[in-house]
């Protein structure tokens, strides 16, 4: 873990803390410690899901004859997938995201966002060309 995300996970203990005040025991050390591990717990959890999330568009996208990434180091591809990501309009994220991140097929994100599965599998195929595109143009070799 690096020292941001332990900052990160105990500022978020002390303001669970902080924000139920009024539960906290005479005895605070036992209750803020199985704070501390929940909000540990729940901090592993999400990066894990934006581990697996990170993975699943690259897979997509080397899947989508627009990779393979392999010049590019593991952590470069991170970091331009989220500038990718950050480019894109929050309406192609947000098709991208409930497909690779939430794990929704077409017709459960369709759902979702209250469009048909037609209009889905048409906004997301043109956030993943969008993204290919922006892809295509920072990736260096």
């Amino acid at each position: 873990m690096e020292l941001q995300e332990a900052e990160d996970v105990v500022s978020d203990t002390f303001l669970v803390c902080w924000r139920r005040l009024d539960d906290v025991p005479a005895d605070a050390l036992p209750w803020l410690l199985a704070t501390a591990r929940k909000t540990l717990a729940n901090h592993w959890r999400s990066k894990r899901r934006q581990d697996a999330a990170k993975a699943r568009v690259a897979d997509h996208l080397a899947q989508d004859g627009s990779g393979p990434f392999e010049p590019i180091e593991q952590t470069d591809r991170h970091v331009l997938l989220r500038q990718a990501l950050a480019e894109l309009s929050e309406r192609d994220r947000e098709a991208l995201v409930l497909v690779t991140w939430d794990g929704l097929n077409n017709a459960e994100a369709a759902k979702a966002l209250g469009c048909s599965r037609a209009a889905f599998a048409v906004r997301s195929h043109r956030a993943r060309v969008r993204l290919v595109k922006y892809l295509d143009g920072i990736r260096t070799y």
